[in-house]
């Protein structure tokens, strides 16, 4: 009350028509003023109002942003309410439990939902057993008090959460922030369901997406809607969560990658591992420059080679090398893939290697790469694979070499 006042009687000193509060989005305002103008404005001049207490990094915005959960306006729909409870998450302001535990009492299920996440994130330890009840419960609010849990940090959750998943089932949608929770708890045993999980939410907004075409009742179509609606906002969070897991978590990740089954990493890892790849946590990637996946390998070592750290690069060559004399051949065709990494002379001798492998892909990529090169030596090489080549394909690839263009048979790779 006392800062509206304030506000209050600083417009009457200044003469200032409220009006006049509402400037242009890129004009810079006072806290205080956005705050007590909130409370006047209604459509799109609140919305306006609420999105620059949202992108405030001062933690007194808080206060205003919780009149957004507490009391809600008619335009403050679900999206607004939405905004308001991510910006609160972020500024993390104690000043607001307060309010978020009168939200609690409320019964109302959108409140309730919202106070949990709060106070998960804000108190910690603390919130413990202002949570632990609503682990009784179903729908939206046992998946609040889940993940609340897991912000909780505290060593008593894990048995809770644990039994949670047995009673809601490991394949249940509840199921992912379980196991989201435990990983944030310490329990790295459960990266790999979770992985397989994850995909197994990406396959069923799929599939669902292809039945819709077959259905003919109205109610179905709009159940399968909001059922892919619901599974992409989990995979969103998803996305979120792996994106920022520490470093320490980091090995477990990559031994989940490695010992799950091969589809499910597949469309997962490829956009998670950049995402997660910066100067701190790269080097907890190495065991993946040895992943049994050749594609994983390759897009650690490009992560690796961007960061430019001399250090990394020199794994990424170690690995190289440890696959150009692989006995497996695909193995061997990843690392001539990669063969420009090496030195010229060993580059050199490594790619002649390889246009005497046994196996005539690993030979085909030698060419690829001697095309590339295009040194005198590199075509007497690519001249002298022709010559002896007996595959069709590969007498194809070593003719586009020697002209200077890229042949058309990279599917083949």
């Amino acid at each position: 009350m006392k800062r509206y006042l304030r506000a209050l009687l600083l417009l009457a000193l200044l003469r200032v028509p409220l009006s006049h509060v509402h400037a242009q989005e890129n004009e810079e305002i006072d806290l205080d003023m956005v705050m007590f103008t909130m409370e006047e404005a209604t459509g799109e001049r609140r919305l306006r109002l609420i999105r620059r207490l949202c992108k405030m990094d001062d933690k007194r915005a808080a206060e205003g942003l919780i009149q957004v959960l507490v009391n809600p306006k008619e335009t403050d729909d679900a999206d607004v309410q939405d905004m308001a409870f991510n910006a609160l998450y972020r500024l993390r302001n104690p000043i607001v439990v307060p309010d978020l535990k009168r939200m609690l009492e409320s019964g109302k299920t959108g409140k309730v939902v919202y106070a949990i996440g709060l106070l998960g994130r804000i108190l910690g330890p603390k919130s413990f057993d202002l949570v632990k009840p609503f682990l009784e419960h179903e729908g939206e609010v046992l998946e609040a008090a889940i993940k609340a849990m897991g912000e909780t940090r505290d060593p008593r959750a894990v048995e809770l959460l644990r039994a949670t998943l047995k009673r809601v089932g490991g394949r249940s949608d509840a199921a992912v922030f379980v196991r989201m929770s435990l990983i944030r708890l310490g329990d790295a045993s459960q990266l790999k369901p979770l992985i397989v999980q994850y995909q197994r939410i990406i396959d069923e907004a799929f599939q669902l997406k292809i039945q819709i075409k077959y259905m003919d009742k109205i109610l179905q179509k709009k159940r399968a809607w909001r059922r892919i609606k619901y599974l992409w906002s989990v995979q969103a969070e998803l996305r979120a969560y792996f994106s920022d897991l520490t470093a320490d978590v980091v090995p477990a990740f990559v031994d989940a990658v490695e010992t799950t089954d091969a589809n499910s990493p597949k469309q997962i890892v490829f956009e998670l591992v950049p995402r997660m790849m910066d100067a701190e946590r790269a080097p907890k990637f190495a065991a993946m420059l040895t992943s049994r996946y050749s594609a994983l390998r390759q897009l650690v070592a490009k992560e690796y080679l961007a960061l430019n750290d001399p250090k990394l690069r020199a794994q990424v060559l170690d690995s190289v090398r440890r696959y150009l004399i692989a006995p497996e051949w695909y193995d061997r065709r990843y690392a001539v893939m990669c063969a420009s990494l090496l030195p010229d002379r060993e580059r050199m001798a490594a790619l002649q290697r390889a246009t005497e492998d046994e196996n005539v892909w690993v030979r085909a990529e030698a060419v690829r790469e001697l095309g590339k090169w295009r040194t005198p030596d590199a075509l007497a090489l690519i001249e002298k694979v022709s010559a002896a080549a007996e595959h069709e394909e590969l007498r194809f690839i070593c003719r586009c070499a020697l002209a200077g263009v890229r042949e058309d048979l990279d599917g083949l790779r």
